[in-house]
């Protein structure tokens, strides 16, 4: 990183760069500015497209209130970016300082880059991003696409009925059965989907959590056995799951009530014990329940996280984000191996994180990050070609760190090692990580071609348009 970073400042004060006074409120010299450009951004990251580094060689003193004089700030309209190096020094505004600088370039201010820089793991080169003030336009219907994944408000309430209901009699069995003071249950919680809300459609999953003191092999399996089945028979018979059956057959009518049946009873990863249940339903066994067990920091943590990253959101940021990761959700099961249980690309988080962190590589016209905005970079780091950029490239270059590894609430602390979960694409196998990352690069280029052809966007339209590239290109590879 640090290579990279020095790498940009030699190459930018060779190539093309501009420099001036910085003026302060008394309207006299208060120290020298300078803008470079070139193809790094923020991190430090070799990258497709032109960005500036504004930094201030010189300060002699500080002002809040500054303005550019010397050369003409640069005109640029293809330059993505402004990152700023902000003179080190307490006793001025941040926000007035970068205000003046944004102000002075025809930019804005990105109030969210990045989106936990005090955790990020490495941290960026640079302390803020300066965005263009239009961002590029979408195609027709995508919009849509994003409205149509809303989920009833009636029934999500029975959603989280349920969710309530669950937690509530997991706490009373682990109390009843002595569980929880033999093993130091620390939480019950519901994780995933249904607790944030981006869950696709009403046929979910409900992830419970009972957290314990102790690792899950210290745990009794018969004392396990024992509360799992005690939880699955209260949980059958309670009125919100009878409400939630009605829920989910309302759109496919069955003559009978789905019969809930245990698929998994074991260890799952190291530290995970997790009993699975599931359902069948138009002809499909979905999952419905899973109950993990474990001292389980990074699930929890992870989970700290994203409900306060989506309680610090204003209302409708939190509904955008929320339908945007649905979206996500549904074109990438319509593309097929890519997410959805017994694949082993996108997990929940890793789709979530995709469309979070997107934003801090990406700078669009809103606030908060968004499918679009995700695809819309992977085409144009590939420039439109299926045959670059690999996937170990990719992730090196564009990682998405696992929120949760600083949380000191489950004893971490932020000198704690990040993880890039990107690499649990492929579930660890690097072939067949590359060829979901192929998958994904063509739904990104078929989404850049609707949005320059001003296509009307459909999930089925991309997807048709992936296909018909990845075929193009296998046809070519095997020619070649």
């Amino acid at each position: 990183m640090r290579y990279l970073y020095l790498g940009f400042l030699q190459m930018s004060l060779t190539n093309n760069s501009q420099q001036g006074l910085l003026i302060g409120a008394t309207q006299q010299p208060i120290g020298r500015w300078t803008l470079s450009i070139d193809s790094f951004d923020g991190f430090g990251t070799g990258r497709a497209g032109k960005f500036g580094l504004l930094t201030f060689p010189e300060l002699w003193m500080h002002s809040d209130d500054v303005r550019f004089q010397g050369e003409s700030p640069l005109c640029c309209p293809d330059l993505k970016n402004i990152f700023v190096r902000l003179p080190r020094s307490a006793g001025f505004s941040r926000n007035r300082f970068l205000s003046g600088c944004a102000h002075s370039f025809d930019f804005v201010v990105d109030s969210h880059w990045p989106c936990f820089a005090e955790s990020r793991i490495p941290k960026p080169v640079a302390d803020a991003r300066l965005n263009p003030k239009h961002g590029s336009p979408l195609p027709a219907g995508y919009d849509v696409c994003v409205r149509n994944v809303e989920i009833r408000v009636a029934d999500a309430y029975k959603v989280a009925a349920l969710q309530s209901r669950v937690e509530s009699e997991a706490a009373d069995c682990a109390t009843k059965t002595g569980f929880s003071k033999r093993y130091g249950v620390r939480r019950i919680m519901t994780v995933g989907s249904t607790s944030r809300q981006t869950y696709s459609n009403v046929l979910t999953d409900f992830d419970l959590v009972i957290e314990t003191k102790v690792v899950q092999a210290d745990i009794s399996r018969a004392d396990l056995r024992r509360l799992v089945d005690e939880l699955i028979y209260r949980i059958l018979r309670t009125p919100e799951f009878v409400v939630y059956c009605d829920l989910i057959q309302e759109t496919a009518p069955l003559s009978r009530r789905p019969v809930v049946q245990e698929s998994f009873f074991g260890v799952r990863g190291k530290q995970s014990f997790v009993s699975r249940h599931e359902m069948e339903f138009e002809g499909k066994r979905h999952n419905v329940f899973d109950i993990t067990f474990g001292n389980l920091p990074q699930l929890i943590g992870y989970e700290i996280w994203i409900q306060r990253y989506l309680r610090e959101l204003s209302s409708i940021d939190r509904k955008q984000i929320q339908h945007e990761v649905r979206l996500a959700k549904r074109l990438l099961s319509k593309m097929g191996d890519l997410y959805g249980l017994g694949t082993s690309g996108f997990r929940g988080n890793i789709v979530e994180q995709f469309i979070i962190q997107g934003g801090d590589y990406r700078s669009s016209a809103e606030d908060i990050g968004s499918l679009a905005n995700s695809l819309a970079l992977i085409a144009e780091e590939v420039q439109g070609e299926l045959r670059n950029l690999t996937f170990d490239e990719y992730r090196t270059r564009f990682p998405l760190w696992h929120p949760g590894w600083w949380e000191t609430e489950v004893g971490f602390t932020k000198e704690h090692p990040g993880a890039n979960i990107l690499n649990l694409i492929g579930g660890g196998d690097p072939e067949k990580a590359e060829r979901q990352w192929n998958l994904l690069k063509a739904l990104a280029i078929s989404h850049q071609q609707c949005c320059q052809s001003n296509t009307k966007w459909t999930i089925d339209t991309v997807v048709a348009g992936a296909r018909k590239l990845l075929a193009a290109y296998q046809v070519g590879s095997a020619s070649g």
